[in-house]
């Protein structure tokens, strides 16, 4: 099964927020609009109150986890402001790329 990686959008700014990894795109958006455990579930409410959709834009695809977790890595550390978990864990705020 093809692993996608993708960006969730703020369609206020245009700006990706968050960016992840799944085997299943749909399945997933709805899980970050329904689960309080989400990391970005507040964002994703925040933006459907406000009477928008948030837009999930899928960035790349892949034949294997691995190889869709280390990409998902890639962007979310080269991309300030994201709210992924390792990112913000790792302390990094320069945008530099892991080795991976």
């Amino acid at each position: 099964m093809i692993w996608s990686v993708y960006e969730l959008v703020d369609p206020r700014s245009g700006e990706a927020f968050y960016v992840g990894s799944t085997r299943r795109p749909r399945k997933r958006r709805t899980e970050h609009r329904i689960n309080p455990a989400s990391d970005i579930w507040l964002r994703v409410c925040e933006i459907h109150e406000s009477g928008l959709k948030c837009m999930m834009r899928i960035v790349a695809r892949f034949p294997s986890k691995h190889e869709a977790m280390a990409y998902e890595r890639r962007i979310s550390m080269a991309t300030p402001g994201l709210m992924n978990r390792f990112t913000v864990l790792s302390g990094r705020s320069d945008g530099a790329l892991p080795d991976l």
